[in-house]
């Protein structure tokens, strides 16, 4: 519901149709670079886009509604818009209500993460879009803060936004009117004891297993192979 939700309001205001055209697709005339140094195979310069207040005001102002009315304390730790596939709203960008024992949660760094070009994330990210109206999960991963894990199991569910008068190209040539991405962070490790599912399975005598498929380097860092567990 939180990701069906912010994507209705990007297809419904006029606040956020601009900003993947500002960002562009990498490699188009006028698409905004990569950062320079060690973030520019998975960062996109986005200065003077997605640190304009009167944007980030409105996305705060709607997203930090979205993370209330969802009654997921402790769950849904993060929302995120993605023009472009590239990520550039975080709420909260700093989330310390979520934690104890002065845990926070530092999403500043994934602002201007290239989700479709990043080498470690292009696979999942590139599966989303053709997946439109269905939603995409990547994880269980660990997030780290500080060299702490803050979140042991999370899930990444994110969901492609479609509007006509917008393009994704794909790197295998089929094209989607695709503005971006709307994407939430999970704690599943919370989740799983939220619902009560690992009781209910034991009260039924069920068992239930998470199986994923995914791409990786292999060990020259140059090819990917694919991984199903």
């Amino acid at each position: 519901m939180p990701l069906f939700t912010l994507s209705q309001f990007v297809q419904n205001l006029d606040t956020f149709k601009q900003v993947p055209f500002d960002i562009g697709n990498l490699g188009d005339e006028g698409a905004r670079p990569p950062v320079n140094g060690g973030k520019s195979s998975s960062h996109r310069n986005i200065t003077g886009i997605c640190d304009d207040p009167a944007l980030n005001g409105t996305f705060v102002s709607i997203a930090s509604n979205i993370k209330k009315d969802a009654k997921l304390e402790g769950i849904l730790v993060n929302v995120q818009l993605a023009p472009s596939a590239v990520v550039c709203f975080a709420y909260p960008e700093y989330n310390t209500e979520d934690f104890e024992d002065g845990k926070f949660l530092d999403n500043s760094g994934a602002i201007g993460h290239d989700l479709l070009n990043d080498p470690n994330r292009a696979f999942i990210s590139q599966a989303t879009i053709p997946a439109y109206p269905e939603v995409v999960i990547a994880g269980p991963l660990t997030l780290i803060q500080n060299g702490t894990p803050t979140v042991k199991e999370a899930l990444i569910a994110r969901r492609a936004i479609y509007i006509d008068g917008y393009n994704i190209t794909l790197p295998n040539g089929e094209s989607y009117p695709c503005w971006g991405f709307a994407v939430v962070l999970l704690n599943w490790e919370k989740l799983k004891k939220a619902s009560g599912m690992l009781e209910l399975a034991q009260e039924q005598g069920l068992e239930f297993n998470l199986t994923r498929t995914d791409q990786k380097f292999d060990e020259n860092g140059d090819l990917f192979k694919k991984v199903s567990e």
